[in-house]
């Protein structure tokens, strides 16, 4: 499994993505009205690009190196 794969993983597992937004304060994936997506929309902010270098650096830390640690794999 690639880096990459193990963040899809990730990404479509909803208690994961749950987690992360509550421990980070992001909003990954999370469901937005009409009018929060029109104010977000013309505030150029976009939850799901905005949090996505938290995503993969909580991802990198949390899930990605003690998985490699755990299979004997290199850091």
């Amino acid at each position: 499994m690639t880096f990459q794969e193990c963040c899809a993983v990730c990404l479509d597992n909803q208690e994961f993505l749950t987690q992360f937004n509550r421990l980070t304060g992001n909003h990954i994936g999370e469901k937005r009205t009409g009018i929060e997506i029109a104010v977000d929309k013309a505030c150029g902010y976009d939850p799901n690009r905005d949090g996505m270098e938290d995503f993969c650096e909580f991802v990198f830390e949390f899930i990605w190196l003690p998985l490699r640690k755990h299979s004997g794999g290199a850091e």
